[in-house]
């Protein structure tokens, strides 16, 4: 799960695989707060990648401002509209999740065409709403 103490050897080859190898210049994360959330985080600050942090309390917005430029929090009323502006700035095509239900749904729908979601887990245990 995201939050345990998260996998290093996971975090470097999804990556290495999924980031680095694809030649990804930006991505949106959720759960970034999470152990394996902040490993991602940091190999994409070293390789000058961007990322759009999801979080959902302001306490982890915080502490993940830290170490990333573009935090935002899934619990504000203004989310979907402050995450539109950040997707228009930074053009990401990945969309990596570890959740299930609603929000999932709702960020890939912001993306263009052809952009990709990638579930790395479901730690709130609910179906992805809108996807067979």
């Amino acid at each position: 799960s995201a939050y345990f103490a998260g996998n290093p050897l996971t975090a470097k080859g999804l990556f290495k695989e999924k980031i680095l190898n694809e030649n990804v210049k930006s991505f949106i994360l959720d759960t970034a707060n999470s152990s394996l959330g902040k490993m991602i985080i940091k190999l994409a600050n070293k390789n000058k990648i961007k990322v759009i942090s999801v979080v959902r309390k302001d306490e982890s917005l915080k502490e993940l401002s830290k170490i990333s430029d573009n935090c935002l929090n899934s619990s504000d009323k203004n989310f979907l509209t402050d995450l539109e502006v950040k997707i228009k700035e930074l053009n990401p095509k990945l969309y990596i999740t570890f959740l299930g239900g609603n929000l999932p749904t709702q960020i890939f729908a912001l993306l263009p065409n052809k952009s990709e979601l990638l579930v790395m887990g479901n730690i709130n245990n609910e179906l992805i709403q809108g996807f067979s």
